[in-house]
Order: C-alpha cells, then sequence, then structure tokens
C-alpha cells in the first residue's frame, strides 16, 4: 500500500518538475485598466503681510484620479483638482476668487474645482512622450515647476519628450 502511494508521488513531482529549460511557469493576473488615485491635503496658512490685516485660511484638497494601465506602450490619466475653504478669513488673490476680501493678505489658494492632469503618454525605445494638461518639474522646480506647496498647483498644456539617454541636466527626469 505504501509502494503505490510513494510511486504516485515521485511521478506527480517528476511531471510539474517545469519547462523543458526547468523554469516554472506561474499564471501572471491581470493589473485591472483603471486604477483610482486620491491625494488629499488639509492645510492652515497664516499671512501678515504690512499694509493688510492678517489673514487665517484653512483649506482642504482633494485629487482624485483614473490611470490606465499600459496598452502597447500607451497610457492615460485624468485628475480632478478640488480645494474647499473652511475658515475663509483671507483674500484668495484676484476678484472672483472665494474668498477675495482686498483687505487681508493675500493666500492664494481659493476655492476651485478644476481638472489638474488630463494626458496621453507613449513610452517606448527608451523615450517618453506626453501629450495634454500634465505636471512638469525641471531642476528642481527653480523655474518650471508645479508650486506645489500650494494647494491649487500649477499644470501646464503641454506635449514633452523625454528620454533615458539624456543626460546633463535631466531633462527626461521627472516625465511620471
Amino acid at each position: 500500500m505504501k509502494t503505490p502511494f510513494f510511486l504516485s508521488a515521485i511521478a506527480a513531482t517528476t511531471l510539474q518538475a517545469g519547462t523543458p529549460t526547468g523554469e516554472v511557469v506561474i499564471a501572471r493576473e491581470e493589473s485591472p485598466w483603471l486604477v483610482p488615485s486620491l491625494d488629499a491635503r488639509l492645510r492652515y496658512e497664516f499671512a501678515n503681510v504690512e499694509g493688510f490685516d492678517d489673514s487665517n485660511a484653512l483649506t482642504f484638497r482633494a485629487r482624485p484620479g483614473l490611470k490606465t494601465r499600459e496598452w502597447h506602450g500607451f497610457t492615460a490619466l485624468a485628475e480632478g483638482d478640488f480645494t474647499a475653504v473652511a475658515i475663509d478669513d483671507y483674500n484668495g488673490g484676484a476678484p472672483g476668487a472665494h474668498p477675495f476680501e482686498p483687505s487681508k493678505s493675500v493666500i492664494a489658494d481659493p476655492q476651485n474645482v478644476e481638472l489638474n492632469q488630463a494626458f496621453l503618454q507613449y513610452h517606448g525605445f527608451d523615450t517618453s512622450v506626453k501629450v495634454g494638461r500634465q505636471r512638469i518639474i525641471y531642476n528642481n522646480a527653480a523655474f518650471i515647476g508645479n508650486s506645489g506647496w500650494r494647494q491649487n498647483e500649477q499644470t501646464f498644456d503641454a506635449a514633452s519628450i523625454g528620454s533615458e539617454h539624456l543626460t546633463s541636466g535631466g531633462f527626461g527626469r521627472g516625465l511620471g
């Protein structure tokens, strides 16, 4: 009784040893077509500018987004930008912004609802091409960047090309 079981176990192990090259093939689970993302931040800021009244702002920002998985080198991303104001004792920066109080110091985080990013990207042959509204940051945002400390970041309607072969200055870096 022990011998047939032992021979069956050896035969099963030998038959499932893998491919002829010795590699074991494991079924890969497909990632979903759309992957959601959420970036949220609560922020308090105080401003005291000479000649203006003191300002206090408590704002909440949410950036929900959807990104597609890669398909033949192509991906797409859509991301909204929503800023809500809890304490509005400040000047949002421009007429039409909420809140807008000209006597208060400026804190440039007004209430808003807008499209933050929406782009189509192709990555192949060590090169990335991105077209649409996108976050661009070069040289640590010294001259071109997103103003990341603000609730409403700066994005650009642009076409950008980056290559992994370009060095000095890192032109192709940050295309994410």
